[in-house]
């Protein structure tokens, strides 16, 4: 049965900030909190009724108190505003016990407070232990804090901030962005997710048959898809943007100017009420993605011939690339020049020939057999050997570069390169980081990984090995200047 207190509040200090509140609380026994919640500021004598403060009540946890046959009626009572971030402190009663315990590695409100600021802004448990470290927040044993510090970012991120698994907030979002015909053009809204008899979005857990599937998009984006017909089609997943691994499916529509696929289609057709047509399709060497792209043309389009299944380029070299990391390095540009040679040939009868000199010459060299079964296997052989400049149609793209771009700048600008919840909210701005209105409604964390992303032109660079694309770059030199005189 509870028992209700009749409080009796001394007054212990009065105008007093919050640092110095949160050292008083730490020098008391241990304690618990029983209530806190905002109040009307009476901290203030002047326009209290104009903003709040935030009142609490703690009660006794010791165990020495604990102990004793009578309870402990010692309760401390805090009151702090919102806005002078000054306030009250008051006590009822006293300890049954004057034992005070030892309290361990335990942080303090002050570190919690500091912890708290440092996941605000991204910092991983041992970045922050290394920050408390230069605050002097922490001088002796700070490497026996690591868990209490690992521990507290976690439950704060979680709890305070809200960033975990929980579905209840991305459903919420998705409640308020429904499709209607009289959304503007421009107006994002979600498709694709299930809803119960209310029409309130669900989203469970899913299965391998029934997954489950969001999309975002506006009626301007998907009116893009009139254009697959005549264009090509570029499909593209992106990973790391989430805890729980699950990927982000990119459709976008390239022009000479440089089950979610059912659902985009479905969602087009609603919007236009034309029924899509896809001329040709380009992706990586994914075969459930084809698969899934092949049926749904095929069969829910019922469309009669299925799409051109164009290969990413750049996939291509990157895969390459993986399989001459045991080639001897004085090799890697003939491999990339007589690869390079069968993807600028142009009519087929120099594609085979290109590609029987090039399986010629690698087959002669000892070291380059194993990497000629490899690519031949997988990139002369198969489904996935449409990467030649002659399979795209004149003036398209012969990568996924567009929507590479997108998924780079999604990474970039607004999940700011780390893992999001499924349930967090991610904050979105519909201007380019480059623009003025992008530094005047985008908060200050985007803003500073923006400001301290330049190149330092004092500092000595690292030699690093040649990424992909420079190696691109570098064989297109090649192929550029192959047969051309050195002189006049």
């Amino acid at each position: 049965m509870v028992v209700a207190v009749n409080y009796k509040w001394v007054l212990i200090s009065g105008g007093i900030s919050l640092i110095e509140m949160e050292l008083f609380l730490d020098r008391q026994k241990r304690w618990k909190k029983k209530t806190s919640q905002p109040e009307p500021c009476q901290v203030c004598p002047v326009h209290f009724a104009e903003h709040t403060m935030h009142y609490a009540i703690y009660k006794c946890n010791a165990p020495s108190c604990a102990e004793r046959t009578d309870p402990c009626n010692w309760y401390l009572r805090t009151t702090l505003c919102d806005i002078t971030q000054r306030g009250t402190i008051e006590q009822h009663g006293h300890h049954i016990s004057s034992v005070v315990e030892e309290r361990g590695k335990k942080l303090n409100l002050q570190m919690k407070r500091f912890i708290s600021e440092k996941v605000k802004e991204k910092f991983k448990p041992s970045r922050i232990l290394n920050a408390m470290i230069d605050s002097h927040l922490l001088e002796t044993e700070a490497a026996a804090f690591l868990r209490p510090v690992t521990r507290y970012a976690y439950h704060y991120r979680t709890r305070g901030l809200s960033d975990n698994n929980d579905v209840s907030g991305t459903e919420q979002i998705l409640a308020n962005r429904h499709y209607h015909p009289d959304l503007p053009e421009t107006a994002p809204f979600g498709f694709a997710f299930s809803t119960d008899e209310r029409g309130k979005p669900t989203l469970s857990r899913g299965t391998a048959q029934r997954p489950v599937v969001v999309g975002f998009t506006t009626k301007t984006m998907l009116r893009n898809v009139a254009y697959a017909k005549d264009h090509v089609l570029h499909v593209d997943a992106t990973f790391k943007l989430n805890t729980a691994g699950f990927p982000s499916v990119i459709f976008g529509v390239s022009d000479v100017r440089r089950h979610s696929i059912f659902e985009t289609f479905k969602m087009y057709q609603m919007v236009t009420e034309n029924v899509a047509s896809i001329g040709y399709a380009m992706a990586d060497a994914d075969v459930a993605q084809r698969n899934a792209l092949e049926v749904v043309v095929t069969q829910e389009l019922k469309q009669a011939v299925p799409p051109v299944y164009l290969m990413c380029f750049f996939h291509v070299m990157q895969n390459v690339r993986k399989y001459i990391a045991s080639v001897p390095p004085a090799l890697h540009r003939k491999i990339h020049k007589q690869v390079y040679r069968i993807h600028y040939a142009r009519p087929e009868l120099d594609l085979d020939r290109r590609i029987a000199e090039a399986v010629s010459e690698w087959k002669s060299d000892p070291a380059l057999r194993d990497f000629e079964r490899r690519f031949s296997q997988q990139w002369l052989a198969g489904r996935f050997t449409r990467w030649q400049c002659l399979a795209t149609p004149a003036g398209f793209a012969k990568t996924n570069n567009p929507v590479e771009q997108f998924n780079k700048e999604i990474k970039r600008d607004y999940s700011l390169r780390s893992l999001l919840s499924k349930g967090g909210r991610l904050s979105v701005s519909s201007h380019y980081r480059a623009s003025v209105a992008f530094l005047m409604e985008c908060n200050e964390r985007q803003i500073l990984r923006v400001s301290q992303s330049g190149f330092d032109a004092l500092k000595p660079t690292r030699k690093k090995p040649l990424t992909t694309k420079e190696e691109v770059d570098r064989a297109d030199q090649d192929v550029e200047t192959d047969g051309q005189p050195t002189q006049g």
